[in-house]
């Protein structure tokens, strides 16, 4: 949930639904523009015409992400 550092490189670019991996899982972003997520993100690609705003809120409160945060 923080910067983590500056690179003039990027991997996605657009707009798109980010959140943590562990951690803090389930705080959900929206990113738009140009970007480089560190490997402890989900970046969660939408392929159809959906609005990001309604997602976003749909998945903080109807997806329980904290299952998802297991340590093998």
């Amino acid at each position: 949930n923080c910067i983590m550092g500056y690179t003039n490189e990027y991997l996605y670019n657009g707009k798109y639904i980010l959140t943590a991996r562990n951690g803090s899982i389930g705080s959900i972003h929206i990113s738009n523009g140009k970007f480089y997520p560190s490997d402890h993100t989900f970046i969660i690609i939408h392929k159809k015409t959906v609005l990001l705003d309604y997602l976003k809120y749909y998945l903080k409160f109807n997806i329980n992400f904290k299952i998802l945060n297991q340590h093998n």
